[in-house]
């Protein structure tokens, strides 16, 4: 990746796309180059396709698109066959949201062909159980039931693999599609299998920043998280598995201790029963399309949603709370 885009991808971990962009915007006026040397062109575009595929996806896949022809201009070496196996892993996840299912069936057909040869088979296994955890993605918008099937097997091949990296998103990608085909109670044990194994790998990190930065990559897995317990209702689980998770980083640095020599975080019920009268906290969310906000007063917790619609900025005003329906 050259050094812009890297900047970029910094900038955009920290939530600051403004200034991811700004970083992309220079490496793509120098795009006369790319032909010349592709792996700059890739980096730049395969970035530019992450940062806008929420508020721009047809702009996203172009890019992603620009990137794949670029990653397959140039084969010369083991790397470079591994680098478009990666692009057309993201085109394929890019498709799959946007709907377009076979066309992302292709680019996975494209890029298992390319897997098939690559060497040893401990390399070729891990790329081949990430077109696996796209595939299952794709399927969970069209049809639960094969995705279900897929992504069991991902997680048997995770589980038996000492190489457990994205074990977690392949977890709830379990619970997901469990939740899909009404399975609930099975979506709830995957679900809280994917958060032990987030925390397990995040905990076995031993440098502070380095835990932070892990917790910034894993924001993904965490917003999933939320929502799934939002959509199932579950309000004070979503506050709570929030709230520790941002709390974690933090109590790492006041206190200066490891993970596991934290105490458990105060539950909600205990943050509710210590509010003093005329009182209250307000917690949110920024999720892909909705702000989840919630009101934490001593008579209860309220959960408040808003739509957030597409190139819409969102402005909080504490009066929308006063006319708006909570769930409890």
């Amino acid at each position: 990746m050259n050094s812009r885009s890297a900047v970029a991808v910094n900038f955009a971990y920290l939530g600051l796309e403004r200034e991811a962009w700004a970083q992309l915007y220079l490496a793509l006026r120098t795009s006369d180059h790319f032909e010349d040397v592709p792996a700059d062109g890739v980096a730049t575009l395969s970035t530019a396709a992450w940062l806008s595929w929420r508020t721009a996806p047809l702009a996203a896949s172009l890019f992603q698109q620009q990137a794949v022809r670029l990653a397959s201009s140039n084969l010369a070496t083991r790397r470079d066959s591994i680098d478009l196996i990666s692009e057309l892993r993201s085109q394929a996840e890019l498709l799959g949201r946007a709907g377009r299912s076979d066309d992302a069936f292709e680019s996975l057909r494209r890029a298992r062909a390319y897997i098939a040869n690559v060497e040893p088979d401990s390399i070729k296994a891990y790329y081949a159980a990430e077109a696996d955890l796209v595939e299952g993605s794709v399927w969970l918008r069209t049809r639960p039931e094969s995705a279900l099937k897929v992504v069991r097997r991902i997680v048997d091949r995770y589980q038996q693999s000492p190489i457990r990296l994205n074990t977690d998103r392949a977890l709830l990608l379990f619970a997901n599609a469990y939740a899909a085909v009404g399975a609930m109670d099975s979506a709830q044990r995957a679900f809280e299998a994917a958060i032990a194994e987030t925390e397990r790998q995040r905990s076995s990190i031993a440098n502070a920043n380095d835990r932070a930065r892990f917790l910034d990559q894993t924001r993904p897995v965490i917003d999933s998280v939320v929502s799934f317990l939002v959509a199932r209702s579950d309000t004070i689980g979503a506050l709570q598995f929030l709230e520790r998770m941002r709390s974690q980083v933090l109590l790492e640095h006041v206190l200066n201790r490891s993970p596991n020599a934290t105490r458990s975080a105060a539950s909600i019920d205990s943050l509710r029963s210590r509010l003093p009268r005329h009182v209250n906290v307000v917690s949110y969310a920024v999720l892909d399309q909705d702000v989840i906000i919630w009101l934490i007063r001593r008579d209860g917790v309220f959960k408040f949603s808003f739509l957030i619609r597409k190139h819409e900025q969102f402005e909080f005003i504490p009066g929308d709370l006063a006319t708006s329906h909570p769930e409890r």
